[in-house]
């Protein structure tokens, strides 16, 4: 996992253990600067993560860049890494560190040319602008994303990455998709859902959703997809989610949900 820095250079450093019912938690211990801790960092991800997820743990890859979102960012992140998934933050900048569309500086685990050759089982893009833009000008991402499409894995997008992102790249043909509700980003969508009920919409091996508020049951539904939707129930109760009201994933194939607005 990489680690998190505020804008005043403390970093916050993720650390992993496997709680009892056998799930990834993660802990955050505070460090120095970016450059003075930057080493325990490395250490804590290759070493403790790796040996704790199992060797046949599903893989996500979250890119980011200067000025995505960070709830999205980190949402993503955390709770895959919660559910026992092997999850790489990659930068599509020419160094590790981004500044996010608030201010906040986390640090990538690897650049995203470094990843380019890497199969994953998901690979999941936060909005804000202009990181999605950063995104959608990345050529390694460009053509992970194509491959992850032509293999039919999964893909995930949310906010303006689904418009920014995907739709630019060819991604979202015949699929239904949503995203932050801008008349904007969602003429951008070939079939738009524009309907406050359906914070997520999966269709195919794609994933969309529209913006900090809907992250979390967002990465929750990446989770059901990615390792079961028991995990994910149970990952929901311990993050005090009543999915039973809160969890409104909507998932389509051939046509909308009922009573959504599509575009």
């Amino acid at each position: 996992m990489a680690a998190f820095v505020l804008s005043g250079g403390v970093g916050l450093g993720t650390g992993c253990r496997v709680s009892r019912c056998g799930l990834e938690r993660t802990s955050l211990y505070f460090g120095g600067s970016v450059v003075g801790r930057r080493a325990r960092t490395v250490r804590g991800r290759v070493s403790s993560l790796k040996r704790q997820v199992s060797m046949n743990a599903k893989t996500a890859l979250v890119a980011i860049g200067n000025g995505s979102e960070e709830i999205e960012a980190t949402t993503i992140a955390d709770t895959l890494v919660r559910a026992g998934v092997e999850v790489t933050i990659a930068s599509v900048e020419d160094e590790l560190v981004c500044t996010m569309s608030r201010g906040v500086k986390i640090m990538a685990d690897q650049m995203i040319g470094d990843c380019k050759d890497v199969d994953y089982d998901l690979i999941a893009l936060p909005g804000g602008m202009p990181g999605a833009e950063r995104l959608r000008d990345s050529d390694d991402l460009k053509n992970m994303l194509i491959k992850q499409e032509a293999g039919n894995k999964m893909i995930g997008a949310i906010c303006a990455a689904p418009a920014v992102v995907l739709a630019h790249h060819g991604l979202l043909e015949g699929r239904n998709a949503t995203c932050y509700p801008s008349p904007a980003f969602m003429e951008k969508l070939p079939k738009n859902i524009d309907d406050d009920e359906v914070p997520v919409v999966y269709d195919g091996n794609v994933m969309t959703s529209r913006g900090p508020g809907t992250a979390l049951v967002f990465s929750l539904a990446l989770v059901e997809k990615l390792v079961g939707d028991v995990q994910a129930e149970q990952l929901a109760s311990l993050m005090l989610l009543d999915i039973r009201e809160d969890w409104t994933t909507e998932f389509t194939s051939d046509t909308a949900p009922e009573g959504a607005t599509v575009g």
